[in-house]
């Protein structure tokens, strides 16, 4: 059996209202996201990164990371996504917000 932990996430409003709505109803969100993480290829997606620093400051709220949830994931789905992002020198955040946005975006 595969090892489940739960790993605080933070979704930008856009992506979190997108995952929210279009899985309403239809089971967890933990498993909506590893769904949408195994559907993606992590690494060719186009990256939607977010400002930080004191560029947040100064950017739209819906630009920014804000929604703050936890989601459970096997530890051997977070090591994947950990290691795209490192091979892509972004963050854990950053490719969670992208492979939403990918998958959802355009429904």
């Amino acid at each position: 059996m595969a090892e489940i932990k739960t790993f605080p996430v933070r979704l930008t409003p856009r992506a979190n209202d997108l995952l929210r709505n279009a899985y309403h109803y239809r089971g967890d969100l933990s498993s909506q996201l590893a769904s949408i993480l195994d559907m993606v290829n992590l690494g060719k997606i186009e990256l939607t990164r977010f400002p930080t620093g004191r560029a947040a400051r100064d950017s739209e709220p819906e630009d920014r990371p804000t929604m703050k949830t936890s989601v459970r994931l096997t530890v051997a789905l977070y090591d994947k996504v950990k290691t795209v992002a490192d091979k892509r020198s972004t963050s854990v955040n950053v490719i969670l917000n992208s492979a939403i946005l990918a998958a959802l975006g355009t429904l």
